[in-house]
């Protein structure tokens, strides 16, 4: 089991990453997610999953401010005795809608 998680760092194992979604769980209170399918598939004993997840909830240590959450995931899954099994989640926020133009400009050190 990996994790590449919302809130950055990455974890491997089930204990390490059993700790970080205790964690990252623990700073949401009262709030609401939806997750929005954008592609699924499988090939044998492995299969992912893509989508968006919304939501607006109150996290901590942010003056316990309630605010919208959007998360791009991708989730891998391994079948395990006819199971299907999470072996990988990638989560990380969308900032902003970038062209497919805005990629093939030069890089230009910022001073």
């Amino acid at each position: 089991m990996t994790i590449f998680g919302g809130y950055g760092a990455q974890e491997r194992g089930w204990t390490e990453v059993g700790h970080r979604l205790d964690w990252a769980s623990a700073r949401f209170r009262k709030g609401t997610l939806t997750y929005h399918p954008l592609a699924a598939g499988t090939s044998g004993d492995l299969g992912y999953a893509i989508g968006i997840e919304k939501g607006r909830a109150r996290v901590a240590d942010e003056h316990d401010s309630t605010g919208e959450l959007v998360l791009r995931v991708t989730h891998l899954f391994r079948r395990e005795h006819d199971q299907w099994k999470l072996i990988h989640r990638h989560a990380d926020t969308i900032v902003a809608i970038t062209t497919p133009r805005e990629h093939l400009q030069p890089f230009q050190a910022r001073p």
